[in-house]
């Protein structure tokens, strides 16, 4: 998924090429930390032999989803397919708890897509559809707009742009725009599981929206009276239009596939009413160095600082959104432990693995149905990210799945106990966990690099419990009458 906006943004950044380029011009290795060179290539004979097999068996739980896969995705796919080379590789994938989407973007063709599709509905395994248009709502439900807004882009950029009038959408072009595009699975007889959308057009709030929207009484006058009336008001609006959005341009796809689950990357409110824009949660928990400037105004944080100031952030956004989720509706963040969108050698610096880890654990003990990896760049540009950095942030993910399916039975009717995060988190003790009955599995993390004593308060009305944690935190399973053990 792309990079534009884990967050709301009034700024731009670097391509992919330009970060790359700059960094080679300044010296800098494109790097993350603790992640050695290997000499991987961007070959699945190197993602097998760095990510590994899982323990815990998978069956029936959603599997991971990846951004990038060292796989084609066009024609190249036929031949793989005919001597077995496809389904050895879904195999592989299928051990790591992975199934490749049938990607429609870059590179792709209907063919290649088809046979991605047929290869795993033969090996049993589901299929899931990455459409990555980021503009399949704003290039489709404007072009009847009879408003035009010619403001800036963003507060103090320079640049401006054509604003449509947000209330003017119509959703019809974009509806049977994805409907046609699909349909070619339908008549394959694919039985499609999940289509997953990248839009990240408008309508949206930021980069000017507000301002333009306000600019024109022709405009003004579509909006409700209180849309308007402060950012706060107008970003909830934008956010609600969006979902209703959705639900008008799924309506006839979901006709076609009626078992299927729609998402949509960085949708953080479709899964607060039944049926209503999408059926998943996916915020975007990306350790994004566009935002340590901010943070670190001084430059040259240490590692221990940002991974503190990422993990804080992160699971404040996902805490957030899930805590609104309501039943039925599924929870898949997109994750990613190194996005290098600010290129600078004094920011880059994307989550240790310790850190990337332990945030893991913990979106997954707050009510993580699946996890979306955003493992790596943009497959037909240069790449910042390493094939060996790509690969080891996908073990990264499996290996912390692979511990908590070693209690499955809490991530599949556990609720989670704990959305609050500190502020902190180099500083600042976090736990979380998921109740059963009167069992609760805990996972509790200290500040960095110490040792310390975490209370934990894991039923209502009970009274909370001491725990003494390692520097490394634990697991424990806390009981409501007290009794506490450590995992």
């Amino acid at each position: 998924m792309r990079t534009v906006r884990s967050r709301p943004s009034g700024g731009g950044r670097l391509a992919p090429a330009a970060a790359l380029a700059l960094l080679l011009t300044l010296g800098a290795a494109p790097t993350v930390a603790d992640t050695p060179a290997t000499g991987a290539g961007w070959d699945m004979e190197s993602f097998v032999r760095i990510v590994g097999p899982m323990r815990h068996s998978t069956a029936g739980r959603m599997p991971f989803m990846l951004w990038n896969l060292p796989l084609p995705l066009d024609d190249e796919l036929v031949p793989m397919y005919r001597d077995g080379r496809l389904g050895r590789y879904i195999a592989q994938l299928a051990e790591r708890g992975i199934v490749p989407t049938v990607n429609l973007g870059w590179r792709w063709s209907m063919t290649g897509a088809l046979t991605m599709a047929r290869a795993l509905q033969e090996g049993g395994r589901p299929v899931n559809i990455l459409f990555p248009d980021p503009r399949l709502l704003e290039a489709h439900i404007y072009k009847s707009s009879t408003v035009g807004i010619v403001a800036p882009t963003g507060v103090g950029s320079g640049l401006v742009r054509r604003w449509p009038c947000f209330p003017e959408a119509d959703p019809r072009e974009a509806s049977e725009y994805l409907r046609q595009t699909l349909r070619p699975f339908r008549d394959a007889g694919i039985d499609v599981h999940g289509v997953w959308l990248d839009d990240e057009g408008l309508p949206y709030p930021w980069n000017g929206a507000y301002f333009a929207q306000r600019l024109l009484e022709e405009c003004r006058s579509r909006y409700p009276a209180e849309a308007l009336a402060s950012f706060g008001a107008f970003t909830e609006w934008t956010r609600e239009f969006r979902a209703s959005l959705f639900t008008e341009v799924l309506r006839s796809t979901r006709e076609m596939f009626p078992k299927a689950r729609f998402g949509a990357y960085g949708d953080t409110i479709s899964g607060t009413a039944s049926r209503f824009g999408l059926d998943a949660l996916m915020p975007a928990l990306y350790a994004n160095t566009r935002d340590l400037p901010a943070a670190f105004p001084a430059g040259a944080p240490s590692q221990a600082a940002v991974d503190g100031f990422y993990a804080a952030r992160l699971l404040r956004i996902f805490s957030e959104s899930n805590a609104r989720k309501s039943p039925g509706k599924l929870s898949i963040p997109y994750v990613s432990r190194f996005v290098p969108d600010n290129a600078s050698p004094q920011y880059r610096l994307g989550m240790s693995q310790r850190a990337y880890r332990e945030l893991l654990r913990h979106v997954w003990l707050r009510g993580a149905d699946a996890l979306f990896l955003f493992n790596h760049g943009y497959p037909t540009k240069p790449q910042i990210v390493t094939h060996e950095a790509s690969f080891a942030s996908v073990e990264d993910a499996r290996a912390v799945y692979d511990e908590l399916l070693a209690h499955r039975s809490f991530l599949e009717s556990g609720t989670p106990v704990s959305f609050a995060v500190p502020k902190d988190l180099s500083r600042d003790a976090l736990w979380s966990g998921l109740r059963m009955g009167d069992v609760c599995l805990v996972r509790a993390t200290p500040p960095s690099g110490a040792a310390a004593t975490v209370r934990v308060a894991a039923f209502d009305g009970a009274a909370g419990v001491e725990l003494d944690v390692p520097a490394e935190g634990a697991y424990y399973l806390l009981s409501r009458d007290g009794k506490v053990q450590r995992l």
